[in-house]
């Protein structure tokens, strides 16, 4: 961190922001004055950015998840219902509670089914299924990786990762890079 760059920006952001606030208080051009007062915030919180960048992806992640075939629909729904006991200290304690719960609704799953180099933690029909948890940023980091692999072996790979404390920032960053490259990935935050 620049201490010179970071007054700049504060003081640029704070100007805008009383700018804001003077505009805002003038009837006829009350929105220009509350799009002063949001450049402002954004530009003094960078932190807000990053915030705004994930939601946007989020919601992305949703609209495209409708599209879909039913199969993948039906197993993100029960992984989306599915709650752990507790926070585990490793994947193995998710793994084991996540594939007890998917073999109700899909008898066919599989845990650990070693195909060529891949070996993802639960396989239903031609879904590959990846766990992690608790995640960290090296967790995060380690999944471009899978999805190389998985991805040449299994139609569609589902990642979930349960107990983040990853930045949101790395995440986002990892999460486009996978999205833009592998259309048939989803992620799902537990």
């Amino acid at each position: 961190m620049n201490p010179k760059k970071d007054l700049r920006r504060y003081s640029r952001a704070l100007v805008i922001l009383a700018l804001g606030v003077i505009l805002s208080s003038i009837q006829e051009i009350k929105a220009v004055g509350w799009m002063f007062l949001l450049i402002g915030i954004l530009l003094f919180s960078p932190e807000i950015m990053a915030l705004i960048r994930w939601t946007v992806l989020q919601i992305k992640l949703k609209y495209l998840r409708n599209k879909l075939p039913d199969t993948i629909q039906q197993i993100l729904k029960e992984i989306d219902s599915f709650t752990p006991s507790k926070n585990w200290h490793s994947e193995e304690g998710y793994q084991g509670e996540l594939q007890g719960h998917l073999k109700h609704k899909f008898p066919t799953s599989r845990v650990e089914v070693q195909v060529g180099a891949s070996r993802p933690d639960i396989v239903i029909d031609n879904v590959a299924i990846e766990i992690k948890g608790p995640t960290d940023d090296n967790a995060i980091n380690s999944l471009p990786a899978k999805c190389i692999k998985y991805t040449k072996q299994y139609d569609y790979l589902i990642i979930v990762l349960f107990n983040p404390s990853f930045s949101k920032r790395n995440y986002h960053e990892i999460m486009s890079g996978i999205k833009k490259l592998h259309s048939h990935v989803e992620i799902l935050i537990k």
